[in-house]
């Protein structure tokens, strides 16, 4: 069957059963992945016909980083299928920035529309078990799950193979201490990688949701005026690290200081601006390339969206 279905495209033609799938690179790949999805569907009818639960995720593991992954994808998938219409909350542990998991993960191909489901997703990291590996795709990852999902990211001292346990809600910091990280980090040297959609959209847009500044219904004139007032602020300061980017990752910006980088995304479902706090070698060394392919000149383009023609 495998040798008839596959070519390297063929992925899609299972979007309709399995929304999250891997591309497959082999017919031995696709062989795998029939095989486990056939198991595990056959399980799931005679359970239904039978009406006997066969007790089977009980003691079930998976080896191998493949079967592992293989298996989140059909799981997500029939979760995603039956449940559409119910809000799913997740939690993994999952190494998906760093090491063997990373690479296959890379693999990944979500092929359902963005903000389709209503999906809530806690992922726990520990960056001391791979503080030794290169990041892999962590940048178009982070960005493509907060398309897809309403996601919070958590760090975590323990091994990925131990119970995972939330604080309690009273226990964890204060509302403030986003605002004086903000704060800290605005006011002293930091890079700013911004995708050059985001200016754009800002101009031209009559609602907006805008990082750093937030608001929606703005008139243009208050656009403009912010607009001039960022391109002056810039002619001034000629050593800003203020970077325009051009990148498939809409509407993003990446503020790099130090250790920590922060993230600003708009979640395409609830309409919340998010901002993501991470580690800087997930993100930095990645909108560094960026900067270094694609970047423009900051203050020509603000001059160039500024410009308003003279008319007689």
């Amino acid at each position: 069957m495998a040798g008839h279905i596959f070519n390297y495209q063929c992925s899609v033609n299972f979007k309709d059963l399995f929304p999250i799938i891997i591309e497959f690179y082999s017919r031995h790949e696709l062989e795998d992945f029939l095989e486990l999805a056939f198991h595990y569907a056959l399980d799931n009818d005679w359970e239904e016909a039978t009406d006997v639960y066969l007790r089977r995720y009980e003691n079930k593991h998976y080896t191998g980083y493949m079967q592992v992954i293989i298996m989140f994808c059909i799981i997500t998938s029939d979760y995603i299928r039956k449940c559409k219409n119910d809000k799913m909350i997740f939690y993994s542990s999952l190494p998906l920035f760093y090491g063997p998991f990373a690479k296959i993960i890379s693999k990944l191909k979500i092929l359902m529309e963005p903000a389709q489901c209503d999906i809530l997703y806690h992922h726990f990291y520990n960056m001391e078990i791979f503080e030794n590996e290169e990041a892999v795709n962590s940048l178009r990852l982070t960005y493509e799950m907060e398309l897809f999902s309403d996601v919070y990211y958590l760090q975590y001292k323990v091994d990925p193979i131990d119970g995972l346990f939330l604080r309690d809600y009273s226990t964890l910091p204060s509302e403030g201490s986003a605002a004086e990280f903000l704060d800290t980090i605005l006011a002293e040297e930091a890079e700013f990688f911004v995708s050059a959609d985001l200016l754009t959209s800002f101009i031209y847009n009559s609602d907006v949701v805008v990082p750093i500044i937030m608001g929606a219904g703005i008139s243009a004139q208050v656009r403009m005026a912010y607009l001039l007032q960022a391109k002056d602020y810039m002619a001034e300061k000629k050593d800003l690290k203020f970077f325009l980017v051009h990148t498939p990752l809409y509407k993003m910006t990446v503020i790099t200081k130090g250790e920590w980088s922060l993230m600003a995304v708009v979640n395409l479902r609830s309409k919340k601006l998010k901002y993501h706090l991470l580690k800087s070698v997930f993100l930095k060394p990645l909108m560094e390339v960026a900067a270094s392919e694609t970047a423009l000149d900051p203050r020509e383009y603000f001059a160039k969206l500024s410009y308003v023609p003279d008319v007689d």
